[in-house]
């Protein structure tokens, strides 16, 4: 299988699963085995937007793989999603119930926003605003990883958080940041693909694998291998063919 296709395959999964993460989060939390019972609203939350992280890492595939579009044009609907959670999120005054701060939100709706603003008006400081979203999301990713309670508390969540969740949206929004990071830099689609699975493979084997946070959550160990083994073998695949 090429890279190509394999990258193809792997971004149509991404985009299915974003989707379905983001539409229905507690189910999609049942399917790996855990129990949402437990789960608060604030967690929900969370896993909601790790959802929208995997949505756009999938939106960047389809339209850079499967539909040819612009850099800009993927660039700026792959950012859009975030941009309106923060925004609703704002709105509904979250901050009081649920978290997180109004600051994170505006931080994050600035930095979305502004991707999005500038990749679909082709704006001439959009690949800065790509660059600014790739740190912006490694920094609020890998904290997320690796230290993930202090991480809930600096985005002042109301609720507690479980761990297992936290690390989950900070390994995907990373992955987001490293992919985003890569085309920025102009790296080639499959390429910029491999590059970002790499990178980010050693904190998914340390979620996944080394940390006890998903076993003890209940999730489903067969499912956290499919998708160590699927990392591993994109990019190996993408960056030696």
């Amino acid at each position: 299988m090429s890279s190509f296709v394999l990258c193809r395959v792997f971004g149509g999964l991404m985009a299915v699963n974003g989707v379905a993460i983001t539409v229905a989060p507690a189910k999609f939390c049942e399917s790996y085995g855990i129990d949402t019972a437990e789960v608060s609203g604030s967690s929900l939350k969370i896993w909601r937007r790790n959802g929208i992280a995997i949505l756009a890492s999938g939106i960047l595939a389809v339209c850079l793989l499967f539909r040819d579009d612009s850099l800009n044009l993927a660039m700026g609907l792959a950012s859009l999603p975030m941009a309106i959670s923060a925004a609703l999120s704002l709105l509904n005054n979250d901050s009081e119930t649920i978290g997180p701060s109004k600051a994170g939100d505006l931080s994050i709706l600035a930095v979305h926003g502004a991707a999005s603003f500038a990749g679909l008006t082709d704006a001439s400081w959009a690949n800065v605003a790509y660059k600014v979203l790739a740190g912006y999301a490694l920094v609020a990713g890998i904290p997320l990883i690796l230290q993930p309670s202090l991480a809930t508390d600096l985005w002042q969540l109301k609720e507690e958080v479980d761990d297992a969740l936290s690390r989950g949206i900070g390994v995907n929004y990373a992955t987001l940041g490293l992919l985003v990071g890569a085309l920025a830099l102009g790296i080639e689609t499959t390429k910029a693909f491999g590059c970002s699975l790499l990178l980010i493979w050693p904190f998914i084997v340390y979620v996944n694998h080394i940390n006890d946070d998903l076993a003890n959550l209940g999730v489903n160990k067969g499912a956290l291998a499919f998708y160590t083994a699927l990392y591993l073998a994109i990019a190996g695949i993408t960056l030696i063919d």
